[in-house]
């Protein structure tokens, strides 16, 4: 009984997501009021389109923040407030290019595997003297 009562005691620790971290809060009207010095097209239509990206980043980001690395979700929340204005698609992009790259190292450790041919009759033959 001690050990079933321990066992699921401990069964949150087990869970990585269980204590991650929540996703951050940004504030988009200020994101985008901040940026609208960049654009040369109405500022009224960069606020819109720029309130709708963010909301649509932000929706994405809350729907997957769990599937993200926990150094890559600090790494990129810190990056993205660099500045001053932090942005929810830039955030979700970090986030996504650092789950490509590591896939890619993934694919690329597998690449770089390769067994050693084997030479026909005794290995001491194959060497030059």
């Amino acid at each position: 009984m001690n050990r079933l009562a321990a066992s699921v005691a401990l069964l949150p620790f087990e869970s990585g997501s269980a204590w991650a971290a929540p996703p951050p809060r940004f504030d988009a009207k200020l994101t985008c009021r901040h940026g609208r010095h960049l654009m040369d097209d109405g500022q009224k239509n960069h606020l819109q389109g720029c309130l709708r990206d963010e909301a649509d980043a932000q929706k994405e980001m809350i729907k997957t923040w769990t599937i993200f690395r926990a150094d890559a979700q600090a790494m990129c929340a810190g990056e993205t407030k660099i500045g001053g204005a932090p942005s929810y698609v830039e955030l979700l992009t970090c986030l996504q290019l650092d789950q490509q790259g590591a896939a890619a190292s993934l694919e690329n450790k597998k690449a770089l595997t390769v067994k050693p041919a084997r030479l026909p009759g005794p290995a001491s033959a194959a060497l030059p003297k």
